[in-house]
Protein backbone atom coordinates (compact mmCIF):
# COMPACT_ATOMS: atom_id res chain seq x y z
CA UNK A 1 0.00 0.00 0.00
CA UNK A 2 1.32 3.42 -0.93
CA UNK A 3 -0.63 6.65 -0.69
CA UNK A 4 1.14 9.70 -2.04
CA UNK A 5 -0.02 13.18 -1.00
CA UNK A 6 0.79 16.49 -2.66
CA UNK A 7 -0.36 19.87 -1.33
CA UNK A 8 -0.75 23.10 -3.31
CA UNK A 9 -1.37 26.67 -2.16
CA UNK A 10 -1.45 29.86 -4.22
CA UNK A 11 -0.43 27.93 -7.34
CA UNK A 12 2.68 26.40 -5.75
CA UNK A 13 3.39 23.07 -4.12
CA UNK A 14 3.70 23.07 -0.34
CA UNK A 15 6.63 20.87 0.68
CA UNK A 16 6.20 19.35 4.18
CA UNK A 17 9.90 19.86 4.94
CA UNK A 18 9.36 23.59 4.47
CA UNK A 19 6.58 23.49 7.06
CA UNK A 20 9.11 22.26 9.58
CA UNK A 21 11.68 24.89 8.67
CA UNK A 22 9.10 27.67 8.70
CA UNK A 23 9.71 28.52 5.03
CA UNK A 24 6.22 27.44 3.95
CA UNK A 25 3.35 29.90 3.81
CA UNK A 26 1.67 27.69 6.37
CA UNK A 27 4.32 28.32 9.00
CA UNK A 28 5.50 25.90 11.64
CA UNK A 29 2.09 25.65 13.36
CA UNK A 30 3.21 24.70 16.86
CA UNK A 31 -0.40 24.30 18.02
CA UNK A 32 -1.04 21.73 15.29
CA UNK A 33 2.09 19.78 16.17
CA UNK A 34 1.10 19.71 19.84
CA UNK A 35 -2.43 18.51 19.07
CA UNK A 36 -1.18 15.82 16.71
CA UNK A 37 1.48 14.57 19.12
CA UNK A 38 -1.03 14.36 21.96
CA UNK A 39 -3.51 12.38 19.88
CA UNK A 40 -1.23 10.11 17.89
CA UNK A 41 0.76 9.03 20.92
CA UNK A 42 -2.22 7.20 22.43
CA UNK A 43 -4.75 4.67 21.22
CA UNK A 44 -7.38 5.83 23.68
CA UNK A 45 -8.10 9.19 25.26
CA UNK A 46 -10.32 10.09 28.18
CA UNK A 47 -13.47 9.95 26.04
CA UNK A 48 -13.01 6.21 25.45
CA UNK A 49 -13.87 6.52 21.74
CA UNK A 50 -10.62 5.62 19.98
CA UNK A 51 -11.17 1.91 19.46
CA UNK A 52 -10.67 2.37 15.72
CA UNK A 53 -6.94 2.71 16.43
CA UNK A 54 -6.96 -0.48 18.50
CA UNK A 55 -8.81 -2.44 15.82
CA UNK A 56 -6.47 -1.33 13.05
CA UNK A 57 -3.84 -3.63 14.57
CA UNK A 58 -6.19 -6.43 15.65
CA UNK A 59 -6.71 -9.77 13.94
CA UNK A 60 -8.22 -12.07 16.55
CA UNK A 61 -11.82 -11.29 15.61
CA UNK A 62 -11.44 -11.84 11.86
CA UNK A 63 -11.94 -15.61 12.04
CA UNK A 64 -15.34 -15.23 13.71
CA UNK A 65 -16.42 -12.66 11.12
CA UNK A 66 -15.23 -14.88 8.30
CA UNK A 67 -17.20 -17.84 9.68
CA UNK A 68 -20.36 -15.75 9.88
CA UNK A 69 -19.85 -14.46 6.34
CA UNK A 70 -19.30 -18.00 5.02
CA UNK A 71 -22.46 -19.24 6.76
CA UNK A 72 -24.53 -16.46 5.22
CA UNK A 73 -23.05 -16.86 1.75
CA UNK A 74 -23.66 -20.63 1.84
CA UNK A 75 -27.45 -20.25 1.93
CA UNK A 76 -28.25 -16.74 0.70
CA UNK A 77 -28.42 -14.86 -2.57
CA UNK A 78 -29.32 -11.47 -1.06
CA UNK A 79 -28.33 -9.63 2.12
CA UNK A 80 -30.08 -6.45 3.27
CA UNK A 81 -27.94 -4.35 5.61
CA UNK A 82 -30.39 -2.55 7.89
CA UNK A 83 -28.69 0.49 9.39
CA UNK A 84 -28.20 4.18 8.79
CA UNK A 85 -25.33 6.67 8.92
CA UNK A 86 -22.23 5.19 10.48
CA UNK A 87 -23.87 1.77 10.62
CA UNK A 88 -23.98 1.63 6.83
CA UNK A 89 -21.74 4.13 5.04
CA UNK A 90 -18.34 2.48 5.60
CA UNK A 91 -19.80 -0.88 4.58
CA UNK A 92 -21.12 0.72 1.41
CA UNK A 93 -17.71 2.23 0.70
CA UNK A 94 -16.06 -1.19 0.92
CA UNK A 95 -18.72 -2.95 -1.15
CA UNK A 96 -18.45 -0.27 -3.85
CA UNK A 97 -14.74 -1.04 -4.00
CA UNK A 98 -15.58 -4.70 -4.62
CA UNK A 99 -17.93 -3.92 -7.49
CA UNK A 100 -16.06 -1.06 -9.12
CA UNK A 101 -18.78 1.34 -8.00
CA UNK A 102 -21.60 -0.40 -9.84
CA UNK A 103 -25.05 0.20 -8.40
CA UNK A 104 -28.53 -0.73 -9.41
CA UNK A 105 -31.88 -2.17 -8.48
CA UNK A 106 -35.07 -0.68 -7.11
CA UNK A 107 -34.79 -2.49 -3.80
CA UNK A 108 -34.85 0.32 -1.29
CA UNK A 109 -31.34 1.67 -1.69
CA UNK A 110 -27.97 1.09 -3.34
CA UNK A 111 -27.38 -2.52 -4.36
CA UNK A 112 -23.93 -4.11 -4.64
CA UNK A 113 -23.36 -7.47 -6.28
CA UNK A 114 -20.33 -9.72 -5.98
CA UNK A 115 -19.96 -13.35 -6.87
CA UNK A 116 -23.72 -13.82 -7.17
CA UNK A 117 -24.43 -12.33 -3.72
CA UNK A 118 -26.37 -9.06 -3.75
CA UNK A 119 -26.02 -6.62 -0.86
CA UNK A 120 -28.78 -4.06 -0.38
CA UNK A 121 -28.33 -0.89 1.68
CA UNK A 122 -31.68 0.81 2.39
CA UNK A 123 -29.83 3.32 4.57
CA UNK A 124 -32.16 6.26 3.95
CA UNK A 125 -35.50 5.25 5.43
CA UNK A 126 -38.33 5.62 2.92
CA UNK A 127 -41.83 4.11 2.77
CA UNK A 128 -41.48 3.49 -0.96
CA UNK A 129 -38.00 2.06 -0.58
CA UNK A 130 -38.96 -0.34 2.23
CA UNK A 131 -41.98 -1.55 0.26
CA UNK A 132 -39.80 -2.20 -2.78
CA UNK A 133 -37.18 -3.98 -0.67
CA UNK A 134 -39.70 -6.35 0.88
CA UNK A 135 -41.44 -7.06 -2.42
CA UNK A 136 -38.25 -7.78 -4.37
CA UNK A 137 -36.11 -9.82 -1.99
CA UNK A 138 -36.19 -13.57 -2.75
CA UNK A 139 -38.39 -15.44 -0.30
CA UNK A 140 -36.08 -18.37 0.46
CA UNK A 141 -32.58 -16.96 0.12
CA UNK A 142 -32.55 -13.55 1.82
CA UNK A 143 -30.74 -12.50 4.98
CA UNK A 144 -30.92 -9.34 7.11
CA UNK A 145 -27.91 -7.82 8.86
CA UNK A 146 -29.25 -5.38 11.47
CA UNK A 147 -26.75 -2.81 12.79
CA UNK A 148 -27.30 -0.27 15.57
CA UNK A 149 -24.65 0.67 18.14
CA UNK A 150 -27.22 2.04 20.59
CA UNK A 151 -29.73 -0.70 19.89
CA UNK A 152 -32.48 1.88 19.62
CA UNK A 153 -31.92 3.87 16.40
CA UNK A 154 -35.49 4.57 15.21
CA UNK A 155 -34.80 4.08 11.50
CA UNK A 156 -33.07 0.74 12.11
CA UNK A 157 -35.71 -0.44 14.59
CA UNK A 158 -38.38 0.38 12.01
CA UNK A 159 -36.54 -1.59 9.34
CA UNK A 160 -36.01 -4.56 11.66
CA UNK A 161 -39.61 -4.71 12.84
CA UNK A 162 -41.13 -4.34 9.38
CA UNK A 163 -38.82 -6.92 7.81
CA UNK A 164 -39.45 -9.40 10.62
CA UNK A 165 -43.22 -8.93 10.48
CA UNK A 166 -43.31 -9.17 6.69
CA UNK A 167 -41.37 -12.43 6.61
CA UNK A 168 -43.42 -13.83 9.45
CA UNK A 169 -46.74 -13.04 7.76
CA UNK A 170 -45.83 -13.76 4.15
CA UNK A 171 -43.27 -16.54 4.39
CA UNK A 172 -44.09 -18.15 7.72
CA UNK A 173 -42.08 -19.02 10.81
CA UNK A 174 -39.71 -21.52 9.20
CA UNK A 175 -36.05 -20.54 9.69
CA UNK A 176 -37.12 -17.06 10.76
CA UNK A 177 -34.36 -16.68 13.35
CA UNK A 178 -31.72 -17.79 10.83
CA UNK A 179 -32.66 -14.92 8.53
CA UNK A 180 -31.33 -12.25 10.91
CA UNK A 181 -27.90 -11.32 12.25
CA UNK A 182 -27.71 -8.42 14.70
CA UNK A 183 -24.77 -6.16 15.63
CA UNK A 184 -25.30 -4.00 18.72
CA UNK A 185 -23.56 -3.06 21.96
CA UNK A 186 -23.73 -5.41 24.95
CA UNK A 187 -26.24 -4.57 27.66
CA UNK A 188 -29.94 -4.09 28.07
CA UNK A 189 -31.15 -2.33 24.91
CA UNK A 190 -34.21 -2.81 22.64
CA UNK A 191 -32.46 -4.37 19.63
CA UNK A 192 -30.60 -6.87 21.79
CA UNK A 193 -33.75 -7.82 23.69
CA UNK A 194 -35.65 -8.38 20.44
CA UNK A 195 -32.79 -10.37 18.91
CA UNK A 196 -32.56 -12.59 21.99
CA UNK A 197 -36.31 -13.15 21.87
CA UNK A 198 -36.05 -14.13 18.20
CA UNK A 199 -33.08 -16.40 18.87
CA UNK A 200 -30.96 -15.00 16.05
CA UNK A 201 -27.20 -14.57 15.86
CA UNK A 202 -25.91 -11.55 17.85
CA UNK A 203 -22.48 -9.94 17.41
CA UNK A 204 -21.15 -7.32 19.81
CA UNK A 205 -20.57 -3.77 18.63
CA UNK A 206 -17.37 -2.45 20.23
CA UNK A 207 -18.20 -0.03 23.04
CA UNK A 208 -15.21 2.24 22.41
CA UNK A 209 -16.07 2.99 18.78
CA UNK A 210 -18.64 5.47 17.49
CA UNK A 211 -20.67 4.64 14.41
CA UNK A 212 -18.82 6.93 12.01
CA UNK A 213 -15.45 5.59 13.24
CA UNK A 214 -16.52 1.93 12.92
CA UNK A 215 -14.98 1.17 9.51
CA UNK A 216 -12.48 -1.35 10.94
CA UNK A 217 -15.05 -3.21 13.06
CA UNK A 218 -17.56 -5.94 12.23
CA UNK A 219 -20.05 -3.19 11.33
CA UNK A 220 -18.26 -2.62 8.02
CA UNK A 221 -15.90 -5.58 7.71
CA UNK A 222 -18.60 -8.26 7.81
CA UNK A 223 -20.36 -6.74 4.76
CA UNK A 224 -16.93 -6.29 3.17
CA UNK A 225 -16.27 -10.00 3.61
CA UNK A 226 -19.70 -10.80 2.15
CA UNK A 227 -18.65 -8.75 -0.88
CA UNK A 228 -15.50 -10.84 -1.25
CA UNK A 229 -12.95 -8.39 0.17
CA UNK A 230 -9.97 -9.22 2.38
CA UNK A 231 -10.74 -7.56 5.73
CA UNK A 232 -7.24 -8.25 7.01
CA UNK A 233 -5.74 -6.14 4.24
CA UNK A 234 -8.12 -3.28 5.08
CA UNK A 235 -6.78 -3.25 8.63
CA UNK A 236 -3.19 -3.63 7.46
CA UNK A 237 -3.52 -0.51 5.32
CA UNK A 238 -5.00 1.42 8.23
CA UNK A 239 -2.31 0.17 10.62
CA UNK A 240 0.53 1.11 8.27
CA UNK A 241 -0.62 4.72 8.11
CA UNK A 242 -1.18 4.81 11.87
CA UNK A 243 2.23 3.31 12.57
CA UNK A 244 3.88 5.96 10.42
CA UNK A 245 2.12 8.64 12.45
CA UNK A 246 2.89 7.19 15.86
CA UNK A 247 6.47 6.49 14.84
CA UNK A 248 7.14 10.19 14.28
CA UNK A 249 8.96 11.62 17.26
CA UNK A 250 8.87 15.32 18.08
CA UNK A 251 6.96 18.26 16.69
CA UNK A 252 9.06 18.53 13.54
CA UNK A 253 8.56 14.95 12.38
CA UNK A 254 4.87 14.89 13.24
CA UNK A 255 4.29 17.78 10.85
CA UNK A 256 5.62 15.59 8.04
CA UNK A 257 2.84 13.03 8.43
CA UNK A 258 0.27 13.36 5.61
CA UNK A 259 -2.72 13.61 7.99
CA UNK A 260 -1.09 16.45 9.93
CA UNK A 261 0.13 18.28 6.82
CA UNK A 262 -3.37 18.07 5.35
CA UNK A 263 -4.92 19.60 8.47
CA UNK A 264 -2.37 22.40 8.22
CA UNK A 265 -3.44 23.17 4.66
CA UNK A 266 -7.15 23.02 5.53
CA UNK A 267 -6.69 25.20 8.61
CA UNK A 268 -4.76 27.80 6.65
CA UNK A 269 -7.33 27.79 3.84
CA UNK A 270 -10.17 28.23 6.31
CA UNK A 271 -8.64 30.88 8.57
CA UNK A 272 -6.63 32.89 6.05
CA UNK A 273 -8.52 32.39 2.79
CA UNK A 274 -12.02 31.93 4.27
CA UNK A 275 -12.46 28.63 2.46
CA UNK A 276 -15.28 27.07 4.46
CA UNK A 277 -16.14 24.33 1.95
CA UNK A 278 -14.02 21.26 1.30
CA UNK A 279 -14.63 19.32 -1.92
CA UNK A 280 -13.64 15.66 -2.16
CA UNK A 281 -13.48 14.57 -5.80
CA UNK A 282 -12.31 11.03 -6.62
CA UNK A 283 -11.56 10.10 -10.20
CA UNK A 284 -12.60 6.55 -9.38
CA UNK A 285 -16.18 5.28 -9.53
CA UNK A 286 -15.50 2.83 -6.73
CA UNK A 287 -14.86 5.72 -4.31
CA UNK A 288 -18.22 7.40 -4.82
CA UNK A 289 -19.59 5.90 -1.61
CA UNK A 290 -16.37 6.79 0.21
CA UNK A 291 -17.22 10.46 -0.31
CA UNK A 292 -20.55 9.93 1.51
CA UNK A 293 -18.72 8.30 4.42
CA UNK A 294 -16.27 11.22 4.57
CA UNK A 295 -19.10 13.76 4.50
CA UNK A 296 -20.67 12.29 7.62
CA UNK A 297 -17.30 11.94 9.35
CA UNK A 298 -16.33 15.60 8.96
CA UNK A 299 -19.78 17.17 9.22
CA UNK A 300 -20.91 15.35 12.35
CA UNK A 301 -17.53 15.40 14.07
CA UNK A 302 -16.46 19.00 13.39
CA UNK A 303 -19.67 20.98 12.95
CA UNK A 304 -19.97 22.29 16.51
CA UNK A 305 -19.94 25.52 18.49
CA UNK A 306 -20.30 27.63 15.36
CA UNK A 307 -17.25 25.97 13.80
CA UNK A 308 -16.60 23.41 11.08
CA UNK A 309 -16.07 23.12 7.36
CA UNK A 310 -18.78 21.96 4.92
CA UNK A 311 -17.85 18.72 3.11
CA UNK A 312 -19.07 18.38 -0.48
CA UNK A 313 -18.77 15.28 -2.65
CA UNK A 314 -18.07 15.26 -6.37
CA UNK A 315 -17.00 12.56 -8.83
CA UNK A 316 -14.71 12.81 -11.80
CA UNK A 317 -14.97 12.99 -14.67
CA UNK A 318 -18.77 13.41 -14.69
CA UNK A 319 -18.76 16.51 -12.46
CA UNK A 320 -16.33 18.27 -14.79
CA UNK A 321 -19.48 18.95 -16.80
CA UNK A 322 -21.29 20.66 -13.92
CA UNK A 323 -19.58 21.51 -10.65
CA UNK A 324 -16.13 22.23 -12.06
CA UNK A 325 -17.45 25.40 -13.71
CA UNK A 326 -18.42 26.70 -10.26
CA UNK A 327 -15.19 25.51 -8.66
CA UNK A 328 -13.00 27.36 -11.17
CA UNK A 329 -15.06 30.43 -12.01
CA UNK A 330 -17.23 30.84 -8.91
CA UNK A 331 -16.43 32.01 -5.38
CA UNK A 332 -12.91 31.17 -4.15
CA UNK A 333 -14.27 29.71 -0.91
CA UNK A 334 -13.31 26.06 -1.33
CA UNK A 335 -10.42 23.71 -0.74
CA UNK A 336 -10.14 20.63 -2.94
CA UNK A 337 -9.00 17.02 -2.56
CA UNK A 338 -8.52 14.96 -5.72
CA UNK A 339 -8.22 11.17 -5.38
CA UNK A 340 -6.88 9.15 -8.27
CA UNK A 341 -5.17 5.91 -9.20
CA UNK A 342 -2.91 4.86 -12.07
CA UNK A 343 -5.50 3.89 -14.67
CA UNK A 344 -3.73 4.92 -17.88
CA UNK A 345 -3.82 2.02 -20.32
CA UNK A 346 -6.75 0.30 -18.59
CA UNK A 347 -10.16 -0.46 -20.04
CA UNK A 348 -11.45 -0.89 -23.58
CA UNK A 349 -9.39 0.60 -26.40
CA UNK A 350 -10.86 3.21 -28.70
CA UNK A 351 -10.35 2.03 -32.28
CA UNK A 352 -11.11 3.45 -35.71
CA UNK A 353 -14.05 1.65 -37.30
CA UNK A 354 -17.04 2.33 -39.53
CA UNK A 355 -18.29 5.11 -37.19
CA UNK A 356 -14.93 6.91 -37.29
CA UNK A 357 -14.97 10.70 -37.58
CA UNK A 358 -11.78 12.70 -38.16
CA UNK A 359 -12.77 15.29 -35.55
CA UNK A 360 -12.32 12.76 -32.75
CA UNK A 361 -9.09 11.33 -34.09
CA UNK A 362 -7.31 12.37 -30.87
CA UNK A 363 -9.25 9.65 -29.01
CA UNK A 364 -8.30 6.76 -31.26
CA UNK A 365 -5.58 4.45 -30.06
CA UNK A 366 -6.20 5.34 -26.41
CA UNK A 367 -8.05 3.42 -23.72
CA UNK A 368 -10.90 4.56 -21.50
CA UNK A 369 -8.35 4.78 -18.68
CA UNK A 370 -6.17 7.07 -20.79
CA UNK A 371 -9.02 9.55 -21.21
CA UNK A 372 -10.01 9.59 -17.52
CA UNK A 373 -6.37 9.96 -16.44
CA UNK A 374 -5.95 12.89 -18.82
CA UNK A 375 -9.12 14.52 -17.51
CA UNK A 376 -7.94 14.11 -13.92
CA UNK A 377 -4.52 15.63 -14.71
CA UNK A 378 -6.23 18.50 -16.49
CA UNK A 379 -8.47 19.21 -13.48
CA UNK A 380 -5.48 19.20 -11.11
CA UNK A 381 -3.48 21.51 -13.38
CA UNK A 382 -6.41 23.89 -13.81
CA UNK A 383 -7.11 24.10 -10.07
CA UNK A 384 -3.45 24.91 -9.45
CA UNK A 385 -3.49 27.52 -12.22
CA UNK A 386 -6.53 29.16 -10.59
CA UNK A 387 -4.64 29.16 -7.26
CA UNK A 388 -7.21 27.03 -5.48
CA UNK A 389 -5.98 25.30 -2.28
CA UNK A 390 -5.55 21.68 -3.29
CA UNK A 391 -4.32 18.33 -2.11
CA UNK A 392 -3.88 15.32 -4.36
CA UNK A 393 -3.95 11.78 -2.97
CA UNK A 394 -2.82 9.10 -5.40
CA UNK A 395 -2.08 5.40 -5.40
CA UNK A 396 -1.22 2.74 -7.95
CA UNK A 397 -4.55 1.04 -7.30
CA UNK A 398 -7.43 1.58 -4.91
CA UNK A 399 -7.74 -1.76 -3.16
CA UNK A 400 -8.43 -2.97 0.38
CA UNK A 401 -5.09 -1.77 1.73
CA UNK A 402 -5.15 1.69 0.17
CA UNK A 403 -8.78 2.27 1.14
CA UNK A 404 -8.02 1.24 4.71
CA UNK A 405 -5.15 3.71 4.78
CA UNK A 406 -7.32 6.42 3.25
CA UNK A 407 -10.00 5.94 5.90
CA UNK A 408 -7.44 6.02 8.70
CA UNK A 409 -5.95 9.24 7.34
CA UNK A 410 -9.34 10.97 7.28
CA UNK A 411 -10.13 9.75 10.80
CA UNK A 412 -6.84 11.09 12.14
CA UNK A 413 -7.38 14.39 10.37
CA UNK A 414 -10.84 14.64 11.95
CA UNK A 415 -9.53 14.00 15.46
CA UNK A 416 -6.56 16.34 15.14
CA UNK A 417 -8.70 19.13 13.77
CA UNK A 418 -11.33 18.66 16.50
CA UNK A 419 -8.60 18.84 19.11
CA UNK A 420 -7.38 22.15 17.71
CA UNK A 421 -10.94 23.52 17.58
CA UNK A 422 -11.63 22.44 21.14
CA UNK A 423 -14.66 20.31 20.25
CA UNK A 424 -15.56 16.68 20.92
CA UNK A 425 -15.11 14.72 17.69
CA UNK A 426 -17.19 11.81 18.94
CA UNK A 427 -20.56 13.28 19.92
CA UNK A 428 -23.43 14.80 17.94
CA UNK A 429 -25.57 16.93 20.28
CA UNK A 430 -27.59 18.68 17.59
CA UNK A 431 -28.51 15.37 15.97
CA UNK A 432 -29.63 13.96 19.31
CA UNK A 433 -31.97 16.91 19.77
CA UNK A 434 -33.65 16.09 16.46
CA UNK A 435 -34.09 12.47 17.51
CA UNK A 436 -35.78 13.53 20.74
CA UNK A 437 -38.15 15.84 18.88
CA UNK A 438 -39.08 13.15 16.33
CA UNK A 439 -39.90 10.78 19.16
CA UNK A 440 -42.01 13.44 20.85
CA UNK A 441 -43.98 14.00 17.63
CA UNK A 442 -44.71 10.30 17.27
CA UNK A 443 -45.68 9.92 20.91
CA UNK A 444 -48.03 12.89 20.57
CA UNK A 445 -49.63 11.42 17.46
CA UNK A 446 -50.12 8.07 19.20
CA UNK A 447 -51.70 9.70 22.26
CA UNK A 448 -53.94 11.85 20.10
Amino acid sequence: MTLTQSLFLDGREVVPDQMVSGKSALGCLDDLAAAATALLGHTKDDTGHRGHLRLARASGDLAEMSAVADAIRATCSDVAVLGTGGSSLAAQAFCALATGGATGGATGGPTRENGGLKLHFPDNLSPHGMTALLENLPAKTSHFLVVSKSGGTPETMTQFLTCHRHWQEVHGEADLAARFTVITEPGDRPLRRMAESLGCRILDHATDIGGRFSAFSNVALLPAMLAGLDAGRIREGAASLLDNAQGAEGADNILLHPAVASVALHRHAQTELRANITVLMPYANQLGQFTRWQQQLWAESLGKDGQGITPVGATGPVDQHSQLQLYLDGPADKIFTILHEDIAGLGPKIEKHDLYDAEIDYLCGHTVGDLVAAQCSATIETLIKHKRPLRVLSTARFDESSLGALMMQFMLETEIWARMMGVNAYDQPAVEEGKRLARRYLEGASNG
